[in-house]
This record gives C-alpha cells, structure tokens and sequence, in this order.
C-alpha cells in the first residue's frame, strides 16, 4: 500500500494522460477484446505498464474495471474479485464520487451470472445510487434495467415492469433506438414469463423491426433468440430451430461464451423434430465448449439434452452416465456459486477489519495532538511564570524535566505492554472464532457431502440395474426423484452455509453510539424488555417481574439493550423453563457508585462446570444446532466496554441468575473507548 502511494505521489507529478487521448486507448483495447478476451488483458496490463506515470488514478482503475470484466468472461472470476477489491483500494484515494459505479455493477453482473440473485440487486441498487453523480443519465437508467432483469427471475413482475417502462421511455425521449430496442426485448422476455404469448411475440417482433431499419446488425441475434424462445413456447419447432440459427450466424465472429444459449435452444427444437443426428451433431458442439468455459449452467442442461437424445434413440445403455454427467455438471455449478460467495464475503470482511484498524488509528492521532496541545500550553505557563521568579521557575523545570523523563519511560513501557496484551487479545478472539466457523461450517458442508454420496451410489444401483435389464420405468422415475432431493438437500446446505458466512460477517459491523445518554434504568428495563420479548415470539408465555426504584444512569441504552436481549433469548433457548409457569425476574439494587441488575430465571440452571465457559467465544451447549455461541460473549465484552461487570451466581434452588454491575456515569473521556 506505501508503494501504491508513493506510485500515485510520483505520478502526479508528470503530465496526466489527456481524456481524448485516453479514450483512443479504451478503444484500442475494446476491439483488441472484441476478439479475444485473454488479448483484452494483455493490452490492459502492457497499457498499466507502459503508461503507469501518464495515467491519472481514475484512468488506472477505469482500465482496472475493464480487466476485471474480461477475467470473469474468461472462467477467471476469483481473479476478477481480486482486481476489483484493488479498484475499491484505489478508490479511497480518489474525490470522484461516481468512481465505485462501476465497481457495483460489474459485482452485481458476476453474482447474476451463477445466479445470486439477491446478492446481484443488493449490488445493482448501490450502483443506481453511485450514477446519481454521473452527468449522463444513461448509466443510471441501464443499471434500472439490470435490476428490471433480476426482479423478473425473482418472478417480481410488476416492480421489474415500472423499471423497463422508464428504459424504455428514455430511449423514446432520447432519441436512443438502441435503448428502445433492448428495452421491448427485456419487456417481452418478462411477458413471456408471465404466459402471455402473443403480447411478447409482438413485442420481440417490434424490437426486431427497429434494429433491421437502423441497422443495428450486432443486435439482431437478442431478437431472434428471443422469437425463438416465443416458438418453443407454441411448440412450433420449425420456427423455433430457424430463429435458433439466425441467432447463431450472428453470434459466430463474437465470444464463443454467446453460441451457447441459441445453441441449446437449437438442439432442443431438433429433438422434437426428431432431427437426431443434426442435434447429436450440434451436441458434440456444445458439451466440450461449455465444459471448456466453466459455464455448469449449460453443460447440465446440454447433458440432460444427450441423456433425452439417447433415451429417444434407444440407446438406453448410454442414458445413466449422460445423467450422471448432468448431476456432476450441477455440483460443479452448486460449488462454483459457493466459492464466489465465500470469496467475495471474505472480501468484504477483510476491508471492514481494514476500515476499523484505520478508524483506531486516526482516534489514536487525534488524541495524541490532544496530549502535545495540553503539554505546549503547560510550557507557555511555565514560560510565563519564569518571568516573576527566575530562580524558583529554573527549580522548578529541572524538577518537571526529571518526571517528565521518567513519565515518558513508563508511558512508553505501558504503551508496549497495553500493544501487545491488545494483539494477544486479538489474536486469542480470532483463533476461537475461525475455529467456531469451521465447527459450524462443517456439518452442512458434510451433509452435503453425504447427499452427493447417496446421490452417486443411487447412480450405481440404477446403472446395475439398466445393464441387468431389469430396470422399470417406475424405479427409473423414483430414482430420479429421489436423486432429485438429495441434491435439492446439497444446495440447501451450501445455502445454509452461504447464510453461516454472512452472519460472521455481521459481527464484525456492529454499529455503535458515539455519546453517552441520560436515562432511568427501570424506566428503560419497563419499556425495553416487553418489546425484547416481543420480537423473540417464545412458544410459551413468559411473566417479566421488575423490581427496585428509578435509578439515573449516563451511559448507553443501545448496548443495554443488547445485553438484555442476549441474556432474554439465552434464558428462552436454554432455560428449560416450566411450560405455563416460565418467568423471568430483573431486580435493582442502587449502590453508591452504580446500580446492581439481578438477571433471573426459574429454569434448570447451570452447573458449574458449565458456567467456567459460558463466557467463552463459540461456547454454546447446543452447538451446531444453530447456535453459534456468541451471546453470553458479547455481553461479557459489552459490560467491559460499559466499564461495568457480569456474572454468573450460583443458587441454591433451580434457577439461573446473572449478576450485572452499571457505573453511574461513564465519563466523557472514556466514550471513544465504546467505539
């Protein structure tokens, strides 16, 4: 990073690129791309290189944009993710507002790409904010039209219809054909989701006819496609294979990555003309293609085609392995959308802990300064007061040099100690924590280990049977059916532990007041806890008893609040307290210095060798089942932060009670501690 920096300090001192001149680079590089995506990144690292003095920093991560672009279309996607968390580093750098636009839509294209819907509209909305700063609309309303696209595969047609009208009515006030004609193919693709035929017919068919009269050739080949999908759906397979092939021939001079979609939808016409040797033919095309990109979407389905080729053909022999092709090709895909999101949230959690770590260091700074301006005005005093008595002042100095010499040895002892006790700590927090993620991680990554497991060993015995001739159409359907599950089990699995990743993610973000608060802790316990217990929605009703007189604190409600909760949900989840009968009692007792929280249930306890770790980070008596094992920690640390206690007190009877301890006043100076 001080390489980076000084990079861009030395850059700046040579003649930026002019932008005229920049865009004939862009350009360059563009048709360089348009044949050979790998081509693109070479001629955007030699162009780094060779003009690295010349480029302005916004220049360098627009390139950077364009790397990033041709590394996922090349199957290099986890190298994309790399070189777009390198643009978000430069942007820090950099006072355009607009600069991380693209940033969020390449994201939201990649996530869209292996199907992360909802990630990809997360991504895309962010964008649309960012475009806010462009001064040509266009970006904002085509990223309204991306977001049109995911809103119609998550079947939320109406939201995606407001988007596509808005596209489309800027193309017609623009002037903008192309716009026009993208945005009544995107209206037809989601009017043929919705069933209405001949509407998306008419539509596909008048995006057709505005491209063939301004000769927008290169867009020809998204109607056709589309007029193909419309004959599918009327089973006119004739038309359907010829809007195919038209679709094809238009794609043949662009990236192979585009044959593969109108292919398919050729190959599937074919089978239902009974065309089999023309489909094994274009099959032979596409399995080794799709294999070669990566694409597990399209290798799947083109297995799943070969599988109904050989089945129509008679070569049932061949049916079983073409299936077991199919079923590989989609746990590749399951796989696949793993990594991306496990790699992009690990991402995104190294730039939070980055972001915090600068946080600290600039508090650190500021109260630093603090310190030297407080020292400077004592010397001016000083300095003052010599002028009266010179010879008491001259004592007096020797004496404040000798402890402030002494006082920055221990200051500079204590900070050392203080440094290390705090990398300690963090180090001890982050081994029990990646040791906790990788417990819980582990059970549905097994499961889904053992569900492709079944899976094969189901392929097997249906393989034996098929050679054994012995095999139903009955076990045939019932094995498919249930292979079926078991992978639908897999990827619920990877999707729980998608979901496990993001929530570790949560931790590291929690957001935080920045003053403190006057308030009545009983007031607050009154109107807090019944709303906590509210939104916990236990199975059995709960009695709340609070007991004891107002008590004025100045401290942080919000944090309060959070230990409330933690230690609520931690009685109603391993309490076990009697159905019908469960209650939970917050007594106050005021002290001089603070107030007393007595925390109670009437469950079974907790037995002391429970109770040494209920503190510790990822301890939970139900873990794995959905429990991660937090709770009682980050109230043990909220209460350090609060410069307060908590703990656990035996009882003699059934029952568990939590012993909490508020200072009156949490002082001005300690606040940037709570942060």
């Amino acid at each position: 990073m001080v390489l980076l920096l000084l990079l861009l300090l030395f850059s700046a001192s040579v003649s930026a690129m002019p932008e005229d001149e920049f865009g004939r680079l862009r350009n360059d590089i563009f048709s360089v791309s348009n044949q050979s995506y790998i081509a693109g990144i070479e001629k955007i690292d030699a162009a780094l290189q060779q003009h690295r003095y010349q480029l302005t920093l916004e220049q360098q991560i627009r390139l950077l944009y364009s790397k990033a672009i041709y590394q996922h279309r090349t199957n290099q996607t986890q190298a994309a993710l790399v070189t777009l968390h390198q643009c978000k580093l430069l942007s820090e750098e950099s006072a355009e507002q607009s600069i991380l636009y693209s940033y969020h839509n390449i994201l939201a294209g990649i996530f869209a790409d292996f199907g992360l819907y909802e990630q990809a509209l997360q991504h895309y909305a962010q964008a649309v904010e960012k475009a806010s700063f462009l001064s040509n609309p266009l970006y904002a309303r085509q990223t309204e039209n991306n977001i049109a696209l995911i809103l119609t595969e998550l079947s939320q047609y109406d939201e995606a219809q407001h988007y596509l009208a808005r596209f489309y009515q800027f193309g017609v006030e623009t002037d903008n054909v192309s716009v026009q004609a993208v945005a009544l193919n995107n209206q037809a693709e989601l009017t043929l989701k919705q069933g209405n035929i001949s509407l998306a017919n008419e539509l596909y068919q008048r995006a057709l006819v505005l491209r063939q009269q301004h000769n927008l050739t290169h867009e020809l080949s998204f109607s056709f496609l589309g007029l193909a999908k419309v004959a599918r759906a009327t089973a006119n397979w004739l038309q359907c294979a010829d809007y195919a092939r038209q679709s094809l021939l238009l794609r043949q001079d662009r990236n192979r990555l585009d044959l593969l979609e109108p292919g398919l939808l050729l190959v599937e016409a074919q089978l239902a003309l009974q065309q089999w040797l023309d489909a094994q033919v274009q099959l032979d095309k596409l399995i080794p293609l799709a294999d070669e990109l990566r694409q597990f979407d399209a290798l799947q389905q083109s297995w799943q085609l070969q599988a109904n080729l050989f089945e129509k053909t008679g070569q049932y022999s061949k049916v079983s392995e073409a299936w077991r092709n199919s079923l590989a090709a989609y746990a590749q895909l399951t796989e696949q959308r793993f990594a991306i999101t496990v790699a992009q949230n690990s991402t995104e959690l190294g730039l939070l802990l980055r972001n915090k770590e600068i946080s600290a260091l600039q508090q650190q700074h500021i109260i630093q300064q603090v310190k030297n301006k407080s020292l400077q005005q004592q010397l001016w005093g000083g300095s003052a007061a010599a002028l009266i008595i010179i010879l008491l002042i001259l004592w007096f100095s020797w004496i404040l040099r000798r402890k402030n010499h002494l006082l920055a040895a221990n200051l500079a002892t204590l900070k050392q100690t203080q440094t290390q006790l705090v990398e300690a700590e963090k180090q001890a927090s982050l081994s029990s924590l990646v040791v906790g993620m990788a417990h819980q991680l582990n059970t549905p990554l097994g499961n889904c280990l053992t569900a492709i497991s079944s899976s094969l060993e189901l392929q097997g015995n249906l393989q034996a049977k098929l050679d054994n001739k012995s095999l139903s159409a009955k076990e045939l359907s019932a094995g498919l059916q249930q292979d079926q599950q078991l992978l639908q089990l897999a990827q619920n699995n990877i999707n729980k532990a998608a979901s496990l990743v993001d929530r570790y993610k949560q931790i590291v973000a929690q957001t935080q007041e920045s003053q403190p608060q006057q308030f009545d802790i009983k007031t607050l316990l009154q109107q807090q806890l019944p709303v906590l217990l509210l939104g916990l929605q236990p199975d059995n009703p709960l009695q709340l008893e609070i007991t004891g007189d107002h008590y004025a604190l100045l401290s942080y409600p919000s944090l309060i609040n959070q230990v409330l909760s933690a230690l609520l949900e931690n009685a109603l989840l391993h309490g076990d307290m009697p159905a019908g009968s469960a209650r939970v009692s917050v007594k106050i007792v005021a002290q001089t210095s603070g107030v007393r929280l007595l925390f109670s249930d009437n469950g079974k306890g907790i037995s002391e060798d429970v109770a040494k770790r209920i503190f510790d980070p990822m301890f939970s008596t139900r873990l794995g089942q959905g429990h991660l094992g937090l709770g009682l920690n980050m109230v043990f640390n909220i209460m350090q932060k609060l410069h307060g206690s908590v703990q656990w007190q035996p009882q003699d009877t059934a029952g568990c009670t939590f012993v909490l301890f508020l200072p009156q006043h949490i002082r001005q100076t300690d606040s940037s501690s709570i942060n």
